[in-house]
C-alpha cells in the first residue's frame, strides 16, 4: 500500500514536471515567434512580411506559428500585445506601492517610456502609420489592443491614488489621456520624426517630471490635504 502511494506520488510529480516544461517550451516558442515577427515586420513592412519568412527567422515550422496565431494580422497584434504586456507588467507592483503620488506616477511613466520609446517600438509605430492607407482597420485594432490596454492600466493606478485621497478625478479615462499627453506623447511624437533625441534636449526623465508636475496641478486633491490636517 505504501509503495503504491509512493509510486503514485512520483508519477504525479513527473506529470507536473512534464507539463511545466511543456508550458515553458510553449511560452518560449511564442516569444521566439513574436521577436522574429517584429524583426521581419520592421525589415519588410506589414504587406510584404510572410508567415514563411517569420518561421524561417524564428527557426520553427509554419505550423508552430499557426498553433499560436491564426493569421498574419493576429501575429501583428501579438507583437503589439507583447509590447503592452511589458508596460503593464509593473502595474500591480505600482498599485501596491505606498509612495507619494508624484513618485508613483514617475515610476510608471519611466517604465512606460523605457518600452514605448525604445528604437524598435518607435520603428514599429512608424510602420503602423505607413500601413494605415492600405489597411485602415489596422489602426483601430492596434489602438484598442495597444494604447487602450495601457490606458486601462494607467486608470487603475490613478484610481488607487484617488482612493488614497491624493488625487481628485471625476473621469479616469480622461485623466489617463491627460497623463499620456503630458508625459509620453510629446516625446514619442518627436522620435517618430527623428531617430534620436538631440544632446541638447532635456532628458526624458526630466521631461516626465515636468509633465507629471503639470498633471498634479490639475488633479491634486487640495481638499483632501486640508481635511487631513
Amino acid at each position: 500500500m505504501v509503495v503504491d502511494v509512493l509510486v503514485s506520488a512520483a508519477s504525479v510529480q513527473r506529470t507536473q514536471e512534464t507539463e511545466g516544461r511543456s508550458t515553458r517550451s510553449r511560452k518560449e516558442k511564442r516569444r521566439a515567434v513574436i521577436d522574429s515577427a517584429l524583426e521581419v515586420f520592421l525589415k519588410e513592412g506589414y504587406a510584404s512580411a510572410s508567415m514563411d519568412r517569420v518561421a524561417e527567422v524564428a527557426g520553427v515550422s509554419k505550423r508552430t506559428i499557426y498553433n499560436h496565431f491564426a493569421s498574419k494580422e493576429d501575429l501583428f497584434l501579438g507583437v503589439i500585445g507583447s509590447m503592452v504586456d511589458d508596460v503593464l507588467e509593473p502595474v500591480d507592483r505600482t498599485l501596491s506601492s505606498n509612495r507619494p503620488a508624484a513618485e508613483t506616477l514617475l515610476d510608471f511613466a519611466s517604465r512606460y517610456a523605457d518600452v514605448m520609446l525604445a528604437n524598435s517600438r518607435i520603428s514599429l509605430h512608424r510602420l503602423v502609420l505607413g500601413e494605415l492607407n492600405r489597411f485602415p482597420s489596422l489602426g483601430e485594432i492596434i489602438h484598442a489592443s495597444g494604447y487602450g490596454r495601457a490606458k486601462t492600466g494607467m486608470a487603475r493606478i490613478l484610481e488607487r491614488l484617488v482612493l488614497r485621497n491624493e488625487l481628485t478625478i471625476d473621469d479616469l479615462d480622461r485623466a489617463a489621456d491627460s497623463f499620456w499627453q503630458l508625459t509620453i506623447a510629446p516625446i514619442q511624437r518627436e522620435l517618430l520624426f527623428r531617430f534620436e533625441l538631440r544632446k541638447e534636449d532635456i532628458s526624458v526623465s526630466d521631461r516626465l517630471r515636468v509633465g507629471i508636475g503639470e498633471f498634479l496641478k490639475i488633479y491634486h486633491c487640495e481638499a483632501c490635504g486640508a481635511a487631513s490636517k
